[in-house]
């Protein structure tokens, strides 16, 4: 699994989004930390961080790129068969790349894998669901239980005035 983590002046939340992927019960697992020319010290926390853990890989980027050409670097230099993002700013609650992975395991043919993202206090507890919670309400569909559902259903509901999902919380099959 390589874990793609996007930085761009994410000192501050790298000392809990990084230990959040390091200490996932999911084995076989990089973390990618693609800093996006920060002006801040990300770089050098992130090294400490990972205090030679050979499963963090620190890319730096030479100028500002953006977004989108950040991601599509973490994508091109990722190794795993899975490939998922975390914002730098969010962490995973314990289990969620065996729960990912599991999903995978359970369905051959699928292609992407999405979480529900929660308002959580400091021990990673939820304290309050997210706006897009409102989207599956809308078509009886209950946020809170495991689902899979066809491509198409997804892709029209991301045309709903709220965002169904947050977009820093996904798994890929890489073939796929």
């Amino acid at each position: 699994i390589s874990v793609i983590v996007p930085c761009f002046n994410g000192m501050d939340f790298l000392s809990r989004s990084m230990p959040s992927v390091l200490s996932q019960d999911e084995g076989n697992l990089e973390l990618l930390l693609l800093d996006d020319a920060s002006s801040d010290e990300s770089v050098a926390t992130a090294h400490r961080i990972a205090r030679g853990d050979a499963r963090v890989r620190v890319l730096c980027a030479e100028r500002n790129r953006g977004m989108t050409a950040n991601w599509n670097a973490g994508l091109a230099a990722a190794r795993g068969e899975f490939v998922c993002k975390l914002d730098c700013d969010d962490e995973f609650r314990p289990g969620t790349l065996a729960a990912w992975v599991g999903a995978f395991d359970k369905n051959p043919n699928l292609v992407a894998a999405f979480c529900r993202t929660t308002q959580c206090n400091a021990e990673l507890q939820p304290t309050g669901s997210y706006l897009g919670d409102q989207a599956f309400l809308r078509r009886g569909v209950d946020p809170s239980v495991d689902r899979t559902r066809p491509a198409a259903d997804w892709y029209e509901w991301c045309f709903d005035d709220i965002q169904i999902w947050h977009s820093n919380a996904f798994m890929l099959r890489r073939s796929a």
